[in-house]
């Protein structure tokens, strides 16, 4: 029985970006089930190695995206794809 592996993909600058058991171009390190199933985003990878960035404070920011989730102009909380919509996504930024 072959069993998958499991890979979390990154950047250069260490920020997770995803996880999947393909084999895709990019930076990647192969991890255990465990971590595959957390799937957590509040990590980096340095030297090819998970670390916990809990003693640095997330601030989570919805901006407006090209690639974003469609929402109705006046209100996000109404995903809507029209005429009347804008594009958002969320991003992470770490503050010490």
């Amino acid at each position: 029985m072959n069993l998958p592996e499991f890979r979390l993909y990154y950047d250069d600058a260490g920020k997770a970006l995803f996880y999947t058991c393909e084999k895709l171009d990019g930076n990647f390190i192969v991890i255990d089930s465990d971590t595959y199933f957390q799937s957590r985003f509040d990590i980096k990878i340095i030297d090819k190695k998970i670390v916990s960035i809990y003693d640095k404070k997330l601030i989570a920011k919805l901006n407006p995206s090209q690639n974003g989730t469609s929402c109705h102009i006046n209100d996000i909380s109404i995903i809507h794809n029209g005429p009347n919509s804008k594009k958002w996504s969320l991003t992470l930024n770490e503050r010490n």
